[in-house]
């Protein structure tokens, strides 16, 4: 079975007509990105940022000596590789390629022209066959008469698609975040800083030109949405949720050179941590029973942050930041640090850009992490209980060759 499954993914390159050529070694980590887990196998995406060779890859690695891991699976993709997601039985596994604008199914090789640039968030639903697609940016330059370069949002920034056994996947629904917001106050969505779907609603964090007065300018909200309004392609000031997260006190304005960059939510979503950048912070928000939405905890945290993960038990968040190479784990109720951990190049260690971070689902104090710049993926540990709280760096996963 193990050896029908390899096949099958060697097969992805030919039925996606992939060229050939300069392949990414079976046995090696190139600009590793997203992570996924399933037993003892992770899933990791090569993602050939810079082009070096022709095509990503996907590898299935089983770590269960990380000290000699085995890449007993892998797969092709188109150019450079952008998020994983699969199904919870992993019968379906999907990545998105950034570069061309297409989502990649891996079981069954399958692939789905998107027609637009930077499919970069990707949420799959819960025991549907269904998932959402999030696009970084939304807007196009168009040089106009004089000179100047307008922009306009002729895309939408969200996507419902869905997929069938041996079918390729289809789009159905295409969103404007716009159609949250009343129209005298929007000007135009800059970005989606964010794209998660859990316990039947959607959450995404939306950089949003605004013009509250006579001067237009930039805020993050946190969007919510119930995932069955989306399937009947029902966005509107109704059905959706909108916080304003560059609120200060009073509601006064907090920053107006805030980004999104993550989110994290739990089980029951009812608390959701947000990740913003520029002035770098994490926010604890709480919604009520009656739907009312309050910041229960603040931080300041690493410079230029990309990630965001709630550990299995909600007690601990994790945050990656590029390009100063640290991770700091933090007490989920309060945001208090519990460790940190400091990367770069040194004598004693490089461990450049983590980007993305996946607790172990099957050891509950282990944590991986893959650092981009460095083509390596770290493991750590980390406790927090009432008699301890640490996050610690053990060793580097390594391949067998």
């Amino acid at each position: 079975m193990k050896y029908a499954f390899i096949c099958l993914l060697s097969l992805v390159s030919s039925c996606m007509g992939l060229d050939e050529g300069d392949p990414i070694p079976m046995d090696r980590l190139y600009a590793p990105a997203s992570m996924l887990k399933n037993g003892d196998t992770l899933y990791v995406v090569n993602a050939n940022l810079d082009l070096r060779y022709k095509t990503g890859s996907v590898l299935g690695i089983n770590v269960s000596d990380t000290t000699a891991a085995k890449v007993t699976e892998t797969a092709k993709i188109p150019s450079q590789g952008g998020i994983l997601a699969a199904s919870s039985d992993f019968e379906s596994i999907f990545v998105t390629s950034q570069q061309l604008g297409s989502l990649n199914s891996l079981k069954p090789e399958q692939q789905l022209d998107l027609g637009q640039n930077g499919p970069y968030f990707l949420s799959l639903v819960p025991n549907q066959q269904a998932g959402f697609i999030g696009y970084l940016l939304t807007f196009a330059s168009e040089l106009i008469d004089d000179g100047r370069f307008s922009v306009t949002g002729n895309q939408g920034e969200l996507q419902y698609f869905t997929w069938a056994p041996g079918q390729p996947p289809q789009v159905k629904q295409t969103f404007k975040i716009s159609s949250c917001f009343k129209a005298q106050a929007y000007q135009r969505t800059a970005r989606l800083g964010g794209l998660l779907i859990n316990n039947g609603n959607l959450f995404a964090l939306a950089e949003i030109i605004v013009t509250p007065g006579y001067r237009p300018q930039k805020r993050v909200f946190l969007v919510k949405a119930a995932v069955s309004d989306l399937q009947q392609g029902n966005l509107n000031q109704t059905t959706c949720k909108t916080v304003d997260l560059t609120q200060g006190e009073n509601g006064g304005v907090q920053s107006l050179a805030q980004a999104g960059r993550g989110l994290a939510v739990s089980t029951d979503g009812n608390t959701v941590y947000a990740l913003l950048d520029e002035n770098p912070t994490v926010l604890r928000l709480g919604f009520g029973s009656d739907g009312a939405v309050s910041q229960t905890a603040k931080v300041e945290t690493c410079r230029s942050p990309v990630q965001i993960r709630l550990s299995p038990d909600e007690k601990t968040v994790l945050v990656a930041c590029d390009k100063s190479h640290q991770l700091i784990a933090y007490n989920a109720p309060n945001l208090g640090v519990i460790g940190k951990f400091q990367g770069g190049t040194t004598s004693e260690r490089n461990d450049l850009g983590p980007v993305d971070i996946l607790f172990d689902p099957l050891k509950p104090s282990q944590v991986f992490v893959s650092f981009q710049g460095s083509h390596q993926i770290g493991i750590f540990n980390y406790a927090n209980t009432t008699s301890s709280q640490s996050f610690d760096f053990v060793s580097r996963l390594k391949l067998s060759r």
